[in-house]
Parts: structure tokens; sequence; C-alpha cells
């Protein structure tokens, strides 16, 4: 077997693999070579998916056997060139994985290694009937003149039903594993040029972007259109997963890094590793500081467990907020609903599940609940870490009285033409009732006073309609309707709801009292299940809405911490408190709170987490 030669770290050395020529099913033979990293080399570097561990193959390096995975052994064989050698990067062969120390002076420089190469070959896997199909139809329509002609042209021809086939191969060219891999994202944001393999069948990345990004725009267009989107859950709905390599080719073309905010961080978190501490440690080369002592690759250790990692990272997120005003523990928001791995703090988010919703959105907020109360300059850090102790300053705001069933679309899930998506509010009863459940407990309370009962529908309308409008500020969903008309279709909603009507007559209300804005109702319905997701609609004493993750109790006290721009929700136990997750509260979430501790209306006190 191929026994590793350490590499001089003085010399800032790399190895590279030198794959010798010869036809699909012969040997392969490879070399290998030291050499120091700098701007004079010539070598292709190899973005990929490990695969699976078994079955293993074996290769030849420098005259011994090596062995690799089935993915990469296939991907050599396309790869090899038939008449001369090639000179490539390939981190599972290029970098000793079982020398913990080699492997974290190796990963802090991976940035480097693939802005340097020549090429970055993006590898998606064997060629497909659907791959082929997708690498046609870009490189026909790339080859068109740019401009409006050839936008509308490429929109015209997915929109016909008759080309379902077309825009069903790109979905699934666009769902396949490769896109769902965490490194990827630095592979190839920093990549000076890139072209995609699929089998023998290959295209320049550029051409992928440009033609993938109008086909992004008409899937834009299709999940707000008037019977065709997600409205309806229909053959002609777009999966979350597609939106991955369309995000990506945002990120490169318009050369962004991710930024440390928890609320850019939270659509990376999660995305596929077999090593969960990589799910952090693949997007610490694109948080760029120009500090040295800050930049998060100084950070990988391979030493550490998952959990030093993880806490690691809330630790830095909380000492280096992304700008002086933001929240210091944001971070924690992230926390995934359903706590999964006994090990963590309950405080820590496990950053290796990523949760397929729109929960982010009530995360993703512009503003602070704490807004005008934090000085532009930070505010004095009120939170501490210790081991696995999170110590931070607030308040008690209220506690929960009563909350209403989970909220869980997965168990409904379908599969249509265009990949795995989650089915329409309006197409699936069970989600009708489980909003029927949630308005019936809101609605439901000691008072017997109709006026009171009228206020508490208006209320409810009005939170609905406020979570929305919220989410629609901070991600620019369809800007062009009117809050008042959100407010109508919620109102629709609630009133259809509350007196029990039968759900096959709800598209008939829709009809008779929006008419031609009947849209406008689909589009809220399906963000109240997006929103929704994993979370339960819950009153507290008070009779305060408060939308909640699905773990939540009676009795959890909805708190407010100084460095956190969100309310929380926490758990008395013995001496300590748990962290359940972030919440959206009623008339709380636009500087009521701030009004309120101005006028010493809150007693502050400290929360041991745990």
């Amino acid at each position: 077997m191929y026994r590793y030669s350490p590499l001089d770290t003085t010399r800032h050395e790399i190895r590279l693999l030198t794959l010798e020529p010869g036809s699909f099913f012969d040997d392969i033979v490879t070399g290998i070579q030291h050499v120091p990293l700098d701007y004079k080399l010539e070598y292709e570097a190899l973005s990929y998916t490990w695969g699976p561990s078994v079955p293993e193959k074996t290769i030849n390096v420098s005259g011994d056997d090596f062995k690799v995975r089935e993915n990469l052994d296939t991907a050599l064989r396309y790869l090899r060139l038939t008449d001369q050698p090639r000179t490539l990067w390939i981190d599972a062969i290029c970098i000793n994985q079982k020398d913990l120390n080699e492997r974290n002076q190796q990963v802090i420089r991976m940035r480097e290694i693939y802005s340097l190469a020549n090429e970055v070959i993006v590898w998606l896997g064997t060629e497909t009937p659907d791959s082929r199909i997708t690498i046609d139809f870009i490189q026909r329509y790339n080859e068109l003149a740019s401009g409006d002609d050839r936008d509308d042209e490429i929109k015209e021809t997915l929109a016909k039903e008759e080309n379902d086939h077309i825009l069903n191969a790109i979905s699934s060219f666009l769902r396949q594993e490769y896109w769902s891999r965490v490194w990827i994202i630095q592979e190839i944001r920093v990549a000076n040029r890139l072209r995609i393999y699929s089998g023998n069948d290959t295209i320049q990345w550029t051409a992928f972007e440009t033609v993938i990004g109008i086909v992004g725009a008409l899937l834009e267009e299709l999940m707000a259109s008037d019977g065709k989107g997600l409205a309806f859950g229909t053959s002609r709905t777009v999966s979350l997963k597609e939106l991955n390599p369309l995000q990506i080719c945002l990120l490169r073309v318009e050369y962004l890094n991710i930024s440390t905010d928890a609320a850019t961080f939270s659509f990376w978190k999660g995305r596929g590793a077999s090593d969960p501490r990589d799910c952090l440690y693949a997007l610490y080369g694109l948080f760029e500081s120009e500090d040295n002592d800050k930049k998060l690759t100084r950070n990988i250790d391979y030493n550490l467990t998952m959990k030093e990692v993880f806490i690691n990272f809330v630790i830095y997120g909380m000492t280096n907020p992304a700008t002086p005003s933001e929240g210091r523990l944001n971070f924690i928001c992230l926390r995934e609903p359903y706590r999964t791995k006994t090990e963590l703090p309950s405080w820590i988010p496990d950053f290796s599940i990523r949760v397929t919703s729109f929960t982010e959105l009530i995360t993703c907020r512009t503003q602070s609940i704490l807004r005008g109360y934090r000085p532009t300059e930070a505010l004095d850090l009120q939170s501490s870490i210790d081991g696995d102790i999170l110590r931070s300053r607030g308040f008690i705001l209220d506690t929960i009285d009563r909350r209403g069933g989970h909220f869980d679309d997965s168990s409904a899930a379908k599969k249509g033409p265009r990949g795995q998506v989650p089915p329409s509010v309006l197409s699936v009863a069970h989600h009708w009732k489980v909003f029927q459940s949630w308005t019936d407990m809101a609605l439901s309370s000691s008072s017997t006073s109709r006026r009171e009962n009228a206020s508490a529908r208006n209320r409810l309308i009005s939170f609905w309609r406020s979570i929305y409008t919220d989410a629609d500020d901070a991600w620019n969903f369809y800007t062009d309707i009117e809050p008042e008309l959100y407010e109508k279709a919620f109102g629709i909603a609630v009133d259809h709801a509350a007196n029990q009507y039968p759900f096959d007559s709800l598209q008939d209300v829709v009809r008779s009292d929006l008419g031609d804005k009947g849209n406008t109702f689909h589009i809220s319905m399906e963000f109240w299940a997006m929103l929704s997701r994993h979370r339960r609609l819950a009153v507290t004493a008070q009779e305060i809405f408060v939308l909640a993750p699905a773990d939540v109790k009676d009795l959890d006290l909805v708190c407010v911490l100084l460095d956190c721009d969100l309310p929380v929700i926490l758990r008395k136990v013995e001496d300590h408190y748990m962290f359940v997750g972030d919440c959206y509260v009623e008339n709380h979430m636009h500087g009521e709170i701030t009004e309120a501790l101005k006028r010493g209306e809150h007693k502050l006190m400290e929360f041991e987490i745990i």
C-alpha cells in the first residue's frame, strides 16, 4: 500500500497527482509529486462528491496500491487522456487524510489551492439521459447572441407544456447530489475557470451560468404564477434543492463572500458533508477578514470534537459580529426544530442539519426587536460562555399558556415530475385542518365577550399578515402585492377556519371575495405553510400570539436576551434553563420592547442556559 511522505510546511508544499494516459478500462496509474504552492504551477483541481465508502477500488500511486471510492475511480477513468499525462489536485489522494495535523494545514489552504488552479473540474458523475438533454439545451441556447431575445426564447420554450421533459431534465440535473455538497461552495466561488463534466459530456461553466440564470428567473415566475406554481402543488413546482446551484451561481457572478451574520449564513447551513465538522470548516475560507487574527480558517482543527467545533463557531460569532449593532447571539437561533444530537448543549445549533423549509425567514429579519436600544457602537457584551454553559442577561416576557398542534408537511410530501416538493396547503386537506385547529385554539379564551372574540380574530389576522410582510421585507418576495391584500387573504382563511366551513368550498370564497387578486390568497397560504413548518402557534398567559418552535411546551418562557435580535423560548430545568428556539411574538417585533425597556417595565436577570 502507498505510504505518504510528509510535506515540507516551511516550503508550503502540496501534493499533485499525475494521471498517466490510458484507455477507459486500463488500470489507473498515477504518480505523486511534492511542490510549493505558488502561481507558477500548472494543474487542475477536482470538485466532486466522495460518494459511498463501499465498494472500494484500487489504483496505482507511485508504484503502490491505493484505495479510492468508486465515484473517484470513475471520474479518473473519464478524465484520463489517451495521449498525455494530466496533472490534478484531488483531496482524497493529495491530502493524507489519516494525518490530522497535515489535514488541518491543507484544509486551511483549500481556498488558495482552488483559486490557483488553471481550471476547476466539476465532476457530476456519469452521463444520464437528463444530463444529456440539459447540456444539449445549454449549448444550443448559449450559442445564440446574448440579449432579451435569447432570454425570451428560452423562457418561451420551457414554459410550453410540450417541453416539460426539458424542464424536468434540468430539474433532475440541478438536484444531483453534487450540488448539495458543502465543499463545492468554496471550490466554485474562488475558481478562475470551471468546466462541468457529466461522463463524456462537458460544458464550460460560463455557458451553464448564463442559461441556468435565465432558467432560474423562469422558476421564480413559476413560483409566483397564477395556478402554475407552488400555490397549487402541480407538476410545475420548484424543489428547494434546485435553488442550490442557482445560489452558487449568484455567489460566483457577484463575487460575494458569505457574511458572518446569522441571516446570510442560514442559507448555507447543513450542506452535505460526511464529517459534520466540515459543515463549518468548508465555509471558513469564505469568511474573509483583513485582520489575520480574526480569520476563521485559523480555527480549523480536526483534533477537536464536533461539539467543540460548533461551540467555537458560536463564540466566534458572539465576539466578532458582522456589524457593531448586530445581536451577538443570533447564531443560536439557527437551532434545529428537533434536537437529535444529545451531546450538544441546548443553545448550540447542529450545523450539520439543513432544515429544508422557510423557517429561516423569521430568523432573517432585516431589523432587531431591540433596534434603538443598542447604540450604533456595540452594546457591551451581555453574554459569556463557560464550557457547555451560556450565561446571558435578559428578561421574561410571558409564559406559554396553551399551544396548537405541530405543523409538519413531510408526511404528506409527494414526488412530482419536478422532484420532491412540499404539497400546497390548498391541495392537502391535512394542512387546512392544522390551520383550523390553530385558529380554534387562538380564538378560544376564558372570555366569552363577543367584542373580545372579534378583537382576537382581528389580532390573529394581523399577526399572520405581520409575519408575512416581515418575511417579504427581508427576502423581497412579491413586493408588488400590497400589505392590505395579505390581510384580506388571511381574513378569508381565519373566518373560513373559525366557522368550520368545508375545505372544498374555500376556492369559491376566494374567487368571490378576491376576484382576479385570488393568487394573493394562494401565495399567502403557501407561505403560511412554509413559515409554520416545524412550528406551533401558541398563546401566552397574557393572550399574546406566538409562533414558536415545535418543541415548545406549556409553561415555557417567552424571553428576550439582550444579545439576540429575536425573542426566544426558554424552559426552566431546576436551577438552569434550556434553549428551545427563537419565536415570533405578536406586537413585540417592531421596537415595542425597546420602548418598554426605556420605561423600565422589565426586570433584567441572568439566564444560565445549558
